[in-house]
């Protein structure tokens, strides 16, 4: 009978939060299979737009690579080729795997499976807290209440966009196993922490890091507080749990030392704005009013929760987790309310691997969070008066209809899936015939380009010359560049050369912008192989032979292309720059790409085709404004497609990016090089630029 009991309770709770989720998440839930999230549904977010495809094209891969069973190239993913270890660029989710490959195996539709995938973390979330709040209260108040709070927090609206840090799912657990109060911890517990710890840790880095704070802190309370009660067996789970996502933790360690992954970012904001900002994130027109009361509840809780022995251990736990990953959250600001945060990050830098390579800390948050959705849920613990539960179970529904009332209120938006918006003739073409050849997708500048290109190769899963992470290659920038002006005769060389790509897919865009140049492909050696209204597959020259060796370890002396890096004289910069237009009106990196005629009339070669910038000739644009005279302010360094022979021209595509004041602006081409002292300036050259107002 109570078993009976226990699965109608459940089977209500997870129909009641998919329901909640289903309405909450439109339209990525009523219309799965034809959009993914926009990012721009909160202020700045089209900064985060590329993540969306990003993080459904690493759930693709890692199912890619289970239905293969090959286990020993795992992280060798299809982008940035040639580099080894790929998907250490960004997390692998791998912990994620058993929750979308259901969906993905039997629905083959990567926009359906990532949508079901992102409703069951809100589901599963809520669940969680919701039975670990019932477990630690017997009150069905106390788990509606933090379920709701731990399922639909602002925060993890905003996270759409970085969805592995959706799967938090594991957090609420971990607590509860790590806190069995006065009964003695069985193996079987000890078990299930090491698997929930595992799952948490292989959704990704930062929840790894998450997961065993709380369980760090928890433990250590239940072994001061009961001494006997087994805690030694959940620190052999906890020991268990962490062997795995150490293993899988070598890859990032790796990139970590060889400079690839790079350390945290200050920032200027204040201490608690930051925590503050990301736990309610700003969206137009939405304030998240009724959530504020959250901590008030936590409050109370901690307080009413506090009558009840059994609680307080885990009262002053959940404190801890709270007090903890606060300071983490806010230790990106060095100091707040004069109290030196940033020391007690640096130290547990110092202490454990990988810790200097988180470059987002607010994200501890996440158990603040959780720390104060199971305070608040102490609040409605139910007594002996039945006339008070009547009154905590209907402020509790009160308060978890306005809370939802306020996350409805959000109006989420959403973009076309990529596999709706294109044309799916050329992945199916290179499926059946591209040979195992590695393939450029072009555009290939923005990031939100490259994302949607790598989460297409799930079509094929060729390797891809383009890629998007949240780290890159030393040679990503390079690859950019030549890829900019591929359609110019000395790009195309460059990359020919180089054996760096035999296919060459061009999107073309909708407004026509960007389409010169492709007609006079085929002339330079590629082969047109198919065409529709949206795309271009070229066959580029390709021998099977590359210099891709070189890439992954550089000369120092030399560039790609066999010309010595050597210290230049301004006389060996004399040339002409002649832009293709003279003026261009728009914000900086809004506007046209500018593209320069260049003339090398010096006696030297110029360097141009090489992993690292030291020692290259390029274009750089210097902004001044109009009638000005000054040296101006540079707003980018171009590289020349070709190592450039004397007497030889070339083309160089630019797009200065930077902010700029209204009004009228010189951009001033000169000839550089990086590293060195030698430039000059082309006034012959400039090009006239109108910003106008916002």
């Amino acid at each position: 009978m109570m078993k009976r009991q226990g699965f109608a309770y459940l089977s209500i709770v997870v129909a009641g939060f998919s329901a909640l989720a289903v309405v909450l998440l439109h339209p990525l839930s009523t219309d799965p299979s034809a959009v993914l999230y926009d990012a721009r549904t909160f202020e700045g977010g089209f900064l985060n737009q590329p993540d969306v495809t990003l993080h459904a094209w690493i759930l693709a891969w890692d199912h890619h690579k289970l239905l293969a069973g090959d286990w020993s190239s795992w992280f060798d993913a299809n982008i940035f080729f040639p580099a080894p270890g790929a998907l250490a660029h960004s997390d692998h989710m791998i912990g994620a795997l058993p929750f979308f490959a259901p969906f993905f195996a039997s629905t083959g539709q990567l926009a359906l499976s990532f949508n079901l995938w992102v409703l069951s973390t809100f589901v599963m979330s809520g669940v969680a807290a919701s039975l670990v709040a019932f477990a630690w209260t017997r009150s069905r108040a106390a788990a509606l209440v933090a379920g709701v709070a731990f399922a639909f927090a602002p925060w993890r609206f905003n996270e759409l966009s970085h969805p592995q840090l959706l799967s938090v799912q594991f957090l609420p657990v971990i607590a509860f196993l790590c806190l069995p109060g006065a009964a003695a911890a069985s193996w079987a517990r000890a078990g299930l922490l090491a698997v929930a710890l595992v799952l948490q840790g292989t959704s990704s880095a930062y929840l790894g890091y998450l997961g065993f704070l709380i369980a760090g802190l928890c433990l250590a309370g239940q072994a001061l507080a009961h001494p006997r009660s087994g805690s030694g067996r959940l620190v052999a789970g906890l020991i268990l749990g962490a062997l795995p996502v150490a293993l899988l933790s070598l890859p990032y360690l790796d990139l970590e030392q060889s400079g690839v992954i790079v350390g945290k970012i200050e920032v200027r904001e204040a201490g608690w704005a930051l925590l503050g900002n990301y736990l309610f994130p700003p969206a137009a027109g939405h304030h998240w009013m009724a959530w504020w009361l959250l901590p008030v509840f936590a409050a109370v809780g901690c307080v009413v929760g506090w009558t009840r022995p059994q609680l307080r251990l885990r009262i002053l736990a959940l404190l801890a987790c709270a007090v903890l990953s606060s300071l983490f959250a806010v230790s990106q600001a060095r100091e707040v309310w004069g109290l030196p945060v940033g020391r007690i990050d640096d130290a547990v830098g110092w202490l454990i691997p990988g810790w200097t390579a988180l470059r987002v800390m607010t994200r501890f948050g996440i158990v603040t969070w959780l720390a104060l959705s199971l305070l608040a849920s102490f609040a409605f613990v139910g007594g002996r008066s039945l006339l008070l539960d009547r009154m905590r179970a209907t402020i509790a529904i009160a308060t978890a209809v306005a809370l939802l009332l306020s996350a409805s209120a959000l109006e989420i938006r959403a973009r076309p899936a990529p596999e709706i918006a294109r044309d799916l003739a050329p992945y199916e073409w290179l499926a059946a015939n591209g040979g195992g050849a590695p393939l450029l997708e072009w555009p290939a500048r923005l990031g939100l380009q490259h994302s949607e290109a790598q989460y297409m190769s799930h079509l094929h899963w060729l390797p891809m010359v383009n890629g998007y992470s949240g780290y890159t290659p030393p040679w990503n920038e390079l690859m950019k560049s030549l890829a900019q002006g591929i359609y110019e005769p000395d790009g195309l060389r460059s990359f020919t050369e180089l054996g760096w790509a035999r296919w060459l897919l061009v999107r073309r865009p909708r407004n026509g912008v960007g389409l010169q140049g492709w007609d006079a492909l085929p002339e330079a050696g590629a082969k047109l192989v198919t065409e529709g209204e949206d795309h271009l597959l070229f066959e580029l020259p390709f021998s099977g032979e590359s210099r891709m060796d070189q890439l992954l370890q550089p000369s120092e002396t030399r560039t790609l292309l066999g010309t010595r890096l050597d210290l230049l004289g301004g006389q060996d910069l004399e040339g002409s720059v002649e832009p293709a237009v003279r003026e261009i009106r728009g914000p900086l990196g809004l506007g046209p790409h500018l593209r320069f005629d260049l003339h090398n009339r010096s006696r030297r070669t110029w360097p141009g085709v090489a992993v690292g910038r030291d020692r290259l000739v390029g274009v750089e644009l210097r902004a001044r404004r109009s009638g000005s005279s000054d040296r101006g302010v540079s707003v980018g360094f171009f590289r020349l497609p070709t190592d450039l022979e004397a007497g030889s021209h070339t083309r160089v595509w630019t797009q200065p990016m930077g902010i700029l004041p209204e009004g009228g602006w010189e951009l001033v081409p000169c000839l550089v090089q990086w590293g060195g002292e030698a430039e000059r300036c082309y006034e012959t050259g400039k090009v006239r630029l109108a910003v106008p107002g916002a």
